[in-house]
């Protein structure tokens, strides 16, 4: 496809002359990925069944190992014991003798994980004492999850910082939280749980944006409802990253079809107690679990309590669906001297977009008002105080 193959770059409006493509592909082809995984997939394998090289057990059963774990052009390596260190390295030696690719050494590192004996040989690349940061979110020891959320937590407040800026409604408002600053945090939530600092920082991070001030006019709770509840639809961002965290392991430990994987032998082997109390799976004697729960997953039983979620079934738990139902139970937001129901058909009115004018509104709460208050002769009263 890449034979006999010419270029040219426009630069200030000119075109220079056409040049061979000899190494590697165009700017933005769309065959670049692809064809780097053709590739890097060959050295991926070559490292899975090299028996020299041991990596670290799943859960349950010995024989599989995890060995590698590639994302594009990060790749992770996991190794038990240094003569296992040694011969991945000659591993990507000999790759790089057969495709020309290189470690780049100035963007690798090592971390170890107690005590280690490297043959006596160094590596060829820094071994960190501290965090090691993978496809953006730290690891490797206490720490690793707030210094993720707070890394996190820096862009959406400079991309709130800009979008304050311009004059916009508690609507549009509610817009840039939904479709801008909540990708940037939900990100992390593949990896770590929602902190409670966090999602107090998150809270008046939001509200000082939607308000332009430290005080709020209205309740936040009644913030997060709907329109058509007497709300303004602010995205609820902590509740929705709580559940994003919870659905990924419902989706990787219950509804994931490749049991054979070693996620689903990992998040099984520390998950089953949590998902037997909650009714969701059984024991097998053949499974291997653990019964010391790690911080980071006590979050989801409390999330699941907390909502009253135990009814719902796995293949459910997606974060929309869980957030719909979450806001289901929002009650409708009273109006003084208005009865629930007229209260509800008010707000819908309002906010579904027939109402356009203040004096129609008020020709509609007047009128709704005096068929609910013939009864009690107060009918002056109620339209004079109103």
């Amino acid at each position: 496809m890449y034979t006999d193959i010419f270029s040219s770059v426009m630069v200030n409006g000119w075109k220079t002359d056409p040049f061979p493509i000899r190494s590697g592909v165009r700017q933005g082809c769309p065959l670049s990925p692809s064809l780097f995984v053709l590739v890097i997939e060959l050295l991926a394998e070559y490292i899975r069944k090299n028996p020299n090289i041991r990596g670290v057990p799943t859960p349950g059963d010995a024989k599989k190992e995890v060995k590698c774990s590639l994302y594009m052009d990060d790749v992770t390596l996991f190794c038990t014991d240094g003569k296992s260190v040694q011969s991945l390295l000659e591993a990507c030696k000999d790759f790089g003798k057969a495709s020309g690719a290189k470690i780049n050494v100035d963007k690798s590192q090592a971390k170890l994980f107690g005590r280690w004996d490297l043959c006596n040989e160094p590596l060829p690349f820094p071994v960190e004492a501290g965090l090691v940061k993978i496809l953006g979110i730290w690891f490797g020891g206490p720490g690793a999850a707030a210094k993720s959320w707070n890394e996190r937590l820096a862009k959406v407040k400079q991309k709130l910082g800009f979008w304050s800026l311009r004059h916009l409604s508690i609507e549009g408002k509610a817009l840039v939280l939904r479709n801008d600053a909540l990708p940037v945090l939900q990100y992390v939530t593949q990896a770590w749980p929602l902190l409670a600092n966090v999602a107090r920082a998150v809270n008046s991070m939001v509200f000082h944006f939607v308000w332009h001030s430290k005080m709020d006019r209205v309740k936040r709770t009644v913030m997060h409802k709907e329109h058509r509840k007497g709300g303004k639809a602010v995205p609820d961002i902590p509740t929705i990253l709580r559940a994003f965290f919870v659905c990924g392991c419902v989706r990787i430990t219950l509804t994931n079809e490749n049991k054979d994987h070693s996620a689903y032998r990992v998040f099984r082997f520390f998950l089953l107690p949590v998902w037997r109390r909650l009714g969701w799976d059984k024991w097998e004697n053949a499974t291997m679990f653990n019964w010391d729960l790690p911080w980071y997953y006590k979050e989801i039983e409390k999330f699941v309590v907390e909502f009253g979620l135990n009814c719902v079934t796995p293949s459910l738990w997606k974060p929309r669906t869980i957030h719909r139902l979450i806001r289901s139970r929002d009650t409708t937001e009273p109006v003084s001297d208005l009865p629930p129901a007229t209260a509800t058909r008010v707000t819908r009115l309002v906010t579904n977009g027939e109402v356009v004018s203040r004096e129609a509104c008020r020709r509609m709460v007047l009128n709704l008002l005096r068929d609910y208050t013939d009864k009690d002769n107060k009918e002056g009263e109620k339209e004079e105080e109103l």
